[in-house]
């Protein structure tokens, strides 16, 4: 298993970027951070409001051959909520490989192919 990324405190999380559909003239808000328990925590407000409805983060992540690995798996702890990981081997493309998974109160492995 190859680990893309790590959260402890004091880690450069810059190269992550928080994405609100205030992009489009959404009102959402969110944040982005890490805990002193070394966890990334996204959280915020989901509005409808002018055609809006997500909070997301973007992560740019260096160039690394994956075909030794068959999966992705995040380790996380969500709300009970719907959420998608999505994926592309190119920043300018607009399209993505998009995967929805459930999230619950406890904390889950996500493998996603």
């Amino acid at each position: 298993m190859k680990t893309i990324f790590d959260f402890q405190v004091g880690k450069d999380i810059s190269n992550w970027y928080l994405v609100e559909d205030r992009v489009m003239g959404g009102e959402s808000d969110g944040k982005f951070f890490l805990t002193e328990e070394e966890h990334a925590q996204l959280e915020g407000m989901v509005s409808l409001d002018n055609n809006g409805g997500f909070v997301s983060v973007k992560f740019d992540m260096p160039k690394m051959e994956i075909e030794e690995h068959p999966f992705v798996s995040i380790r996380l702890k969500g709300d009970g909520k719907e959420y998608q990981f999505r994926i592309k081997n190119r920043y300018q493309y607009f399209y993505s490989s998009i995967t929805e998974f459930s999230t619950n109160s406890k904390w889950q492995e996500i493998k996603i192919p």
